[in-house]
């Protein structure tokens, strides 16, 4: 198979362009869901555009050329990923894509229903890509290239992890830490487990793990931590089918909860330095399944909850703080001060002559601001 390899005609790395799309697929995803049936094609398209021609230079390729190959079963193959939608879907997927390029006219004649089917196939290929670069086609290619300096880079890794207690989850999993339930029921020892990179899920009418779930009551629960070094503020745009809530610490910031078709809600706050323990509740009650959760962080373009900003909280479940873990990794060290002597008369004495203890290059109170809430 033909290897395809990145960017024709762009600046931006393989990496900016997979987060650029998936923030295009969650706008329109959006305006689909909101906008007045008169202007949501129309607002929707170039959304949808944008999406495409990220892909297209991902795969170094022109935006008519990559609609010509989504049609043509022989050409297909030289696209990572594309395997990922059936030859059908793939060719309906390029007649949704010519008539979006075909301007106004071409979007007013497609219904809500068939531009929300293309952000579902479109988010799927983007899944897919994502899958391919990090351990199919693309990886591989990579590989064959510079096979020295990936395996000093692992040897490197391994002793980072080794000596680093709380880290920022792999790139092949993901800081989102996911426990799938066999049941509408969010409670007891979990079906299964596993770290996420993104809360960008359609299912369809699908089970989200195989066999070994139900396609309908169904129930997941993801966490991470929200590291912040200033204070933030976050929209949060929260998209289900049927029931999901975000909750901050405590807080619930966005509410979708019941039964109800693929509806969203959004929610704000203002963040303040420190830690922050993000959960997302969900749950499919029958028919088809799906949730995506995506930000506004200062006032800057959606997406997903940008993955900067999360660390994976470790394996253990801490009821009281999931992020405990966390927040001791960031906690500033402490030195001891040994009481002076007669002999080291510069030595620095503690009151009373005993030992003391103070932060490193930090004021009284720092660790509870650097903490957080």
């Amino acid at each position: 198979m033909a290897e395809v390899h990145a960017l024709a005609q762009s600046s931006e790395t393989p990496t900016e362009l997979l987060q650029s799309g998936h923030g295009q697929l969650a706008a329109a995803r959006a305006v689909l869901l909101d906008f007045d049936p008169r202007v949501r094609a129309l607002a929707a398209r170039e959304h949808l555009i944008s999406a495409w021609s990220s892909l297209a230079a991902i795969y170094g390729v022109s935006l008519p050329e990559l609609r010509a190959r989504l049609g043509a079963d022989e050409r297909r193959e030289a696209l990572p990923g594309i395997d990922s939608l059936t030859p059908a879907a793939s060719a309906r997927a390029g007649a949704v894509l010519e008539a979006l390029q075909g301007g106004a006219e071409g979007a007013r004649a497609l219904d809500r229903d068939a531009l929300l089917e293309h952000v579902r196939l479109l988010g799927r290929l983007y899944a897919a890509v994502d899958r391919a670069r990090t351990g199919g086609s693309f990886a591989r290619a990579q590989a064959r290239r510079n096979w020295g300096v990936l395996v000093l880079l692992a040897i490197a890794a391994l002793v980072v992890s080794a000596l680093v207690v709380a880290t920022r989850a792999p790139a092949d999993e993901g800081p989102w830490r996911a426990a799938l339930y066999r049941s509408k029921v969010i409670a007891g020892e979990p079906a299964a487990r596993r770290r996420d990179r993104d809360i960008d899920f359609d299912w369809g009418l699908d089970s989200p793990l195989g066999d070994a779930m139900p396609v309908d009551f169904f129930a997941v629960r993801w966490d991470t931590c929200m590291v912040l070094e200033d204070t933030t503020t976050i929209e949060f745009n929260l998209i289900s089918d049927d029931g999901a809530r975000l909750l901050v610490g405590s807080d619930r910031v966005v509410n979708n909860w019941g039964n109800h078709r693929a509806r969203q809600a959004r929610g704000a706050r203002v963040l303040e330095p420190g830690v922050h323990h993000l959960q997302l509740l969900y749950y499919d009650h029958r028919g088809p399944a799906q949730v995506h959760l995506t930000a506004t962080v200062d006032g800057g373009a959606i997406g997903p909850v940008p993955r900067e900003l999360l660390v994976d909280p470790g394996s253990a479940y801490e009821l009281r703080d999931p992020c405990a873990r966390v927040r001791e990794a960031r906690a500033p060290k402490r030195e001891t001060v040994t009481p002076a002597t007669e002999d080291d008369p510069a030595t620095p004495r503690a009151a009373g002559g005993a030992s003391s203890t103070r932060a490193s290059g930090s004021p009284a109170g720092a660790r509870d601001r650097l903490s957080g809430p």
